[in-house]
This record gives C-alpha cells, structure tokens and sequence, in this order.
C-alpha cells in the first residue's frame, strides 16, 4: 500500500481514483478531467501526482467531497509534460486538499 506510486494511465475526461490501491497514485491528463474518487477504508494520508501531456493546459474538476486549504491550484497553468503533486488528507468524509506549483 505504501511501496509504490500506481499509475492510472491517461486520464481522458473522466478518471476514477481508486485510493484503495494505494495512497500515491499519478494520472496524466489528456483532456479537461473530472475526477471520482473511491474512498480509502480510513482516515489517511494521499498523493495524487498529474501529469499533463503534450497538449497541456487541461483543467480538472474535483469531486465535491476535496476541500482546499487555502487556493486550489490553477490547473491550466501546467504546461507540456509538466507535474503537480496534489496532498491530501482523507478525515473519512472529506479530502482536505493542498497542491504543489507546477513543476518548471
């Protein structure tokens, strides 16, 4: 669970992450994305690291349970083949969000 990042391929416009195959995953956004998460069996610590693609600038949506502490990054800002690692912090309810800049 915690000895290996899983890759969730393209992210295409929708991705499902599933938190109970472990708590570091990457997906690589190839479209503006909206995001479903399948919950963790309890409160823990995520790490959800995005890619974007050659493309780049895609947006994404969270599910309704992600609050941001603080400014929930800008998306768009990711440029060609670029990574965010976006933190959180799973109470059982709610996904307490914090995100990186993008890398450069």
């Amino acid at each position: 669970y915690f000895d290996a990042e899983f890759d969730n391929g393209d992210s295409s416009d929708a991705d499902t992450i599933s938190w109970k195959v472990g708590n570091k995953q990457k997906s690589t956004l190839t479209d503006d994305c909206t995001f479903t998460f399948t919950a963790p069996s309890g409160a823990c610590n995520l790490i959800l690291r995005l890619i974007q693609d050659a493309t780049a600038n895609w947006d994404v949506t969270w599910p309704v349970a992600v609050k941001w502490l603080g400014d929930e990054p800008t998306w768009t800002d990711g440029e060609a083949t670029k990574s965010i690692i976006v933190s959180f912090y799973f109470d059982g309810t709610n996904y307490w969000g914090q995100g990186t800049p993008w890398e450069v």
